[in-house]
């Protein structure tokens, strides 16, 4: 864009140049122009890259989805694999049956065989070829930091599934496992003896939109509000119990069970601060590279961006030399409204020159409350800026 208006206005003085015997040898060019564009810039993805980028660290186990069809607030399904495993059920010697390889007791008549004795069919500490189910929140809370979750809506179910009605019967023993502090155990069914009810979440996870306002219906609750606010990792460790007195029909032997668990959690980004709060947006969705290209020719900049939600109102606009911690800040600026407006004068446009990584962040005093929208739109930039360039011929 800036070299095709040089290009117009160098084309003009050529020619009124080339009628006269002194060519000169170049072109100061000065003023304090004002620019109004309508921008329609979408930075709905900026809050999705910001988010997928903090969960990353579960694993290949976990899959982050895009709520689509959530009108207001953005939102997110996490969906982890907890268990997805096959066992096969073995004659063993009298009074005695193998599954998944363990020798258990039983006892036997023509058509039925009842256990004697409570068997293992599954627990993630001790199959070495499951991988660790991670849930990765000390990297969110780094992401934004001073934030915490508005918990009233975050909703998680367990889905448990198999073709085999026998995991009806069994008792599944879930543990949240902090770096530090107390673990957090859900038992399933809370009742003893209840039997489960098998069924899968149903979530497409080749496609990486999801279409509904809700959990899938079916599953169990499982209340994480108490973790997902305090900034550790959770490791998350499933057992299955096949109780003792369970039967089931001598047909099974010979045969595999299927057995899968899905844990999901409905995560919409609806934040609050108790305290100094910051969100790192890196390079702004491409405004701060802008604004570096414009120092070439630039001495100061006034720019005011207009949103469509009024998402940023009661913060500050901030550039810090540097994503690190303790990084200098270069300048900062109040948020109205759907409004970013800033001066950057002589001296931070020098400074910005030299900014290898320059980190733009979103600051909030205590007390503030933010509902990421679903679209977040930058509708118009206004733009003034004080010229001082010379070009040579």
């Amino acid at each position: 864009m800036k070299k095709i208006n040089f290009f117009l206005i160098l084309v003009p003085v050529v020619f009124i140049f080339a009628c006269h015997p002194v060519i000169p040898s170049g072109i100061l060019i000065t003023g304090t122009p004002e620019l109004k564009f309508a921008a329609n810039m979408d930075f709905s993805d900026l809050f999705e890259n910001l988010i997928s980028g903090a969960f990353n660290g579960g694993g290949e186990n976990l899959t982050l989805i895009n709520c689509k069809d959530v009108p207001d607030i953005k939102t997110f399904l996490i969906h982890m694999h907890a268990i997805n495993h096959k066992f096969k059920f073995d004659a063993g010697n009298s009074g005695k049956i193998i599954i998944g390889g363990h020798e258990y007791n039983i006892i036997e008549s023509l058509s039925e065989i009842t256990l004697n004795q409570n068997v293992t069919l599954f627990d993630s500490e001790a199959n070495e070829d499951d991988q660790t189910i991670t849930l990765p929140l000390s990297e969110f809370n780094q992401t934004v930091k001073g934030f915490k979750f508005n918990t009233t809506n975050v909703k998680t179910k367990l889905y448990i599934f198999s073709g085999n009605n026998i995991i009806e019967d069994v008792d599944i023993e879930l543990k949240f496992v902090p770096e530090e502090g107390s673990s957090t155990t859900k038992n399933i069914p809370a009742t003893p003896g209840d039997k489960i009810t098998l069924q899968k979440s149903g979530i497409d996870l080749s496609n990486k939109e999801f279409a509904g306002t809700g959990l899938p219906t079916g599953g169990y609750d499982i209340d994480i509000a108490n973790m997902l606010n305090d900034g550790h990792d959770y490791h998350i460790e499933i057992k299955v119990i096949l109780p003792s007195g369970s039967t089931f029909n001598t047909g099974i032997i010979g045969n595999d069970v299927d057995l899968s668990a899905e844990l999901v959690i409905w995560m919409p980004l609806s934040l609050k601060s108790n305290s100094y709060a910051e969100i790192s947006i890196g390079d702004f969705g491409g405004v701060g590279s802008f604004i570096s290209s414009l120092n070439d020719f630039m001495n100061s900049l006034t720019l005011t961006l207009e949103m469509n939600n009024p998402i940023f109102h009661g913060g500050e606009f901030s550039l810090f030399k540097s994503p690190d911690l303790g990084a200098e800040k270069v300048f900062s600026f109040p948020m109205n409204e759907k409004i970013i407006f800033f001066e950057i004068n002589e001296n931070n446009m020098e400074i910005m020159k030299e900014l290898e990584k320059p980190d733009y962040r979103l600051i909030f005093n205590s007390g503030a409350t933010i509902d990421i929208p679903t679209k977040l739109i930058l509708n118009k930039i206004t733009l003034e800026a004080s010229i001082n360039y010379k070009m040579d011929f």
